[in-house]
């Protein structure tokens, strides 16, 4: 018979599961087919997703969550990862929190809550240390700001890890007077977020957040010199925050978004940034703005790997940026759509490149890329051909590739390659 068609919540409890088998034995036996994955998933790796693909799972939140091929109904304390995707109905977002025990990481995304109600539901989750708000409306009354109540979103002070993305703060009115005495009252539900000072925050996300212009990744950085990655849109950095993020000691990573748009100060007669090794760009340095950002990472001298979106017409920039890292040593080229790699690249010290999306060539390595003296490793992932209906044939990948003088090995459509030396 085969591991698909068998019924495992028939052979198994999930109470002896628990039992006889814990950590890494766990993980490893509901890795034993797909089927006790997608039965045991929930429980082993307690994680939640509620989307509007869900609704049977929706309906049955008062009480329980369906388990298994065979119905079975089980508690939701032992979920420790939820993302929420959809729009529930208070009584039942509230009951569905009532089960939760041990949730460390929340994700809600693409949904709207009146803000003392979500509070109620946040200062309860007192274990949590991973909050990611994405296109998240937060909703005031009127009324209760008029009375001076304090509508600002509850944020835990605990929290390792906070992302705010395209988050928006609006206030509700019932009665059109209440919308010509409410329209120049401006809410930010997250005013108060960069004022605190959180206990173990280490990873800082804030993009596309600024509803009001108001620039608050100064305070953040004031209050949490102890942040190890941050992300953030390019164009809210000043000379203030460029002074600060000198000063960090533990800061590795750095995500810059949005660098289409003008800094407000120059980069130059500032101190280096010498805690940077990882650094992310998007698309949008391919702009007129491409010479500041330049500038910008001539003062990262420590920069070891570098993470860019590949766009073909915008190759010389590349190359430019490449050959002024002189302290690189890992590159990471992502293409949106299946592209041929035309790059030309000069620099000592890159060891090692992962292209991602691109067209499967084994002559780049002694075609494009032979300037590259200190290259040993190459990965493509999802490598395809000219014509997408065509297969890679894998077992004469690893032939092909040692005719150039590079060992190869291909697993589906990603090959990773090391120079024979």
């Amino acid at each position: 018979m085969s591991n698909n068609k068998i019924n495992w919540g028939s052979i198994f409890k999930i109470t002896d599961i628990f039992k006889y088998l814990k950590g890494n034995d766990l993980k490893e036996f509901a890795y034993t087919s797909k089927s006790i994955y997608i039965s045991f998933k929930p429980q082993i790796f307690g994680t939640l997703n509620v989307s509007n693909k869900r609704k049977d799972f929706i309906e049955n939140i008062p009480l329980m969550v369906f388990f298994g091929e065979d119905k079975r109904l089980i508690k939701l304390k032992s979920m420790n990862t939820v993302y929420i995707s959809f729009r529930l109905p208070a009584p039942r977002f509230r009951l569905l929190f009532g089960c939760f025990k041990n949730i460390t990481h929340l994700s809600l995304v693409s949904v709207k809550f009146e803000v003392l109600f979500i509070n109620q539901i946040l200062r309860k989750l007192t274990k949590l240390r991973s909050l990611e708000l994405k296109v998240l409306k937060i909703v005031a009354e009127f009324a209760f700001l008029l009375k001076g109540g304090n509508a600002s979103l509850f944020i835990p002070l605990h929290l390792n890890q906070l992302m705010l993305k395209s988050c928006v703060s609006r206030v509700n009115v019932e009665i059109i007077t209440d919308y010509f005495a409410a329209r120049d009252l401006k809410y930010n539900a997250f005013v108060n977020f960069p004022n605190f000072k959180y206990e173990k925050l280490k990873h800082l996300s804030i993009i596309d957040n600024n509803q009001h212009k108001v620039p608050f990744i100064n305070r953040y950085l004031v209050n949490n010199p102890w942040l190890k990655k941050l992300s953030i849109d390019y164009y809210e950095l000043d000379g203030e925050s460029f002074s600060l993020l000198a000063n960090f000691k533990g800061l590795t990573h750095l995500v810059l978004l949005k660098c289409d748009q003008k800094l407000n100060f120059s980069t130059e007669h500032h101190r280096p940034i010498i805690s940077i090794k990882t650094l992310s760009l998007d698309e949008t340095i391919y702009s007129l703005n491409f010479k500041s950002v330049l500038s910008f990472v001539s003062y990262l001298p420590n920069l070891q790997y570098l993470k860019l979106i590949y766009n073909c017409p915008n190759g010389t920039s590349i190359e430019k940026l490449i050959f002024k890292l002189s302290s690189l040593t890992s590159l990471t080229l992502i293409s949106k759509k299946p592209s041929q790699y035309s790059l030309n690249l000069v620099n000592n010290t890159l060891y090692s490149i992962i292209l991602v999306n691109f067209k499967y060539n084994p002559r780049l390595v002694t075609d494009r890329l032979k300037d590259l003296i200190g290259l040993r490793k190459l990965k493509l992932t999802n490598a395809t051909l000219d014509n997408p209906r065509d297969v890679i044939k894998l077992d004469k990948v690893g032939v092909k590739f040692k005719k150039l003088g590079w060992n190869a090995i291909s697993n589906g459509n990603s090959i990773n390659c090391s120079k024979i030396i």
